[in-house]
């Protein structure tokens, strides 16, 4: 799965709204919607981090790609 799949996953398993999660983690609604979209957009790092910390879960296991699933 991509990053995008990852996060919605992720953000829906906490049931996590997108508006109140881009306040947690100091970026625009619009920025995170770039991010669950399905556009496939990847955050810089540093926001990657804090997404991945904010959830509670390693990066790795949210850029994690699972072949023939797209």
């Amino acid at each position: 799965m991509s990053f995008s799949e990852n996060l919605r996953n992720e953000l829906a398993y906490q049931d996590i709204q997108l508006k109140e999660f881009s306040g947690k983690i100091g970026i625009p609604y619009t920025t995170l919607l770039s991010y669950v979209g399905s556009k496939n957009c990847l955050p810089r790092i540093d926001i990657g981090l804090r997404i991945a910390e904010e959830l509670n879960v390693s990066i790795e296991y949210l850029i994690s790609y699972t072949p023939g699933v797209l």
